[in-house]
């Protein structure tokens, strides 16, 4: 009769197992073996079950015996290891709960795999697509941080997390999750155009700017070179200075905006990126007084200019073009200006992707261009 346990059914329960004389009790004599062999015998059974079933029945079995069968642990091994961002997110989520039900769960797991599912499954939880998942935790394990063993009965982390002197991204809001996730089609690694003024640009960060951030912030300790700017770098730049600092959610939280345009907050983000707050802002406040016959130039040494400021007269003149029904249109004339602006750069005839990228938040609204 065996004297351990072992799940009977996929549906979660565990039931004691009777038959033979097999003692899957943990540590008894030959224990491991003794349920390689056990499981081996279910196959039959497994076959029946649907995917999340089997899922559900193995970590049920690996709880109650107190051991990760190596059939179960080669199939979680080649999710994680496999090709497939969200196989790899989904094993290394289904690691990490049998990890915190007990990390000896796990031990066969070799310690590496163990780190990066642990990178992977903590990441899990902010919501982004599983590439940018498994992107970002192989960029904290190469940065010797964010990583679990397990395994020994401590939540072990492999060589600490590093301190975060530079801007980061929590994570928490959905709103900058999808602007970025959306601004990932067009910025996609390192490029040094010799032509660009900014110089080489890293997923939309480009020399130039990271030499101002770095005069800016010094405290930051940003890389001085955009080839070794590392994924959390990136976003934290995108969410600091992009987003936050141009106030982008105070846009959005503009009542109606996001039913009647939704693309204008989100155009003025990517034109952030790619022409400077201040240029976006600009277009925006030209685009704005082309519709309503207002002037939301501000006075400086003496000439009125635009300052590309979307503080509370910008805002206020947003609200005002919603409740006229001209906000649509709004929106299409900075896509025009945006184009009128980017074909008269150096830089144009080299970046192809510019026009595509700026049509893209057209709307096509009556009045507009």
């Amino acid at each position: 009769m065996l004297a351990g346990r072992a799940p009977a059914t996929g549906d979660g329960d565990v039931k004691p197992h009777s038959g033979g004389d097999t003692d899957l009790r943990p540590g008894a004599p030959g224990w491991r073996q003794a349920v390689d062999d056990h499981y081996a015998g279910l196959a039959d059974a497994l076959e029946t079950m649907d995917s999340d079933e089997r899922a559900r029945f193995e970590d049920d079995y690996a709880r109650a015996t107190g051991v990760l069968p190596g059939a179960i642990a080669k199939s979680l091994r080649g999710g994680l290891l496999s090709a497939d961002p969200a196989g790899q997110t989904a094993a290394a989520q289904r690691l990490a709960r049998l990890k915190d039900d007990d990390p000896n769960l796990i031990a066969i797991i070799p310690e590496n795999e163990r780190a990066r599912a642990g990178a992977i499954a903590e990441l899990a939880d902010l919501g982004l697509p599983p590439a940018r998942i498994v992107e970002l935790a192989e960029e904290k394990l190469a940065d010797g941080k964010d990583q679990f063993a397990g395994g020994t009965g401590d939540d072990t982390l492999v060589g600490g997390p590093a301190p975060k002197t530079y801007p980061t991204d929590d994570g928490r809001n959905p709103i900058f999750k999808r602007f970025r996730n959306n601004l990932a089609r067009f910025e996609k690694g390192f490029v040094d155009i010799k032509t660009d003024p900014g110089g080489p640009t890293n997923k939309g960060i480009s020399q130039k700017f990271l030499d101002r951030l770095n005069r800016r912030h010094p405290e930051w300790k940003l890389p001085k070179n955009t080839r070794n700017l590392k994924v959390d770098h990136i976003d934290g730049i995108f969410r600091s200075e992009f987003f936050d600092r141009p106030k982008i959610q105070d846009v959005v939280d503009i009542p109606g905006l996001m039913q009647q345009a939704p693309q204008l907050p989100e155009q003025l983000f990517d034109a952030g990126v790619l022409h400077g707050t201040e240029t976006a802002g600009t277009l925006l406040q030209k685009s704005l007084d082309e519709h309503l016959g207002t002037d939301l130039r501000v006075t400086k040494n003496g000439k009125k200019i635009y300052d590309g400021n979307v503080g509370p007269a910008t805002r206020a003149a947003i609200a005002r073009a919603i409740k006229q029904g001209k906000i649509k249109a709004v929106n299409d004339t900075m896509v025009k200006k945006r184009l009128e602006f980017m074909r008269n750069l150096p830089a144009f005839k080299n970046n192809p992707g510019w026009v595509p990228r700026a049509k893209s938040f057209r709307i096509g609204s009556p009045g507009g261009p």
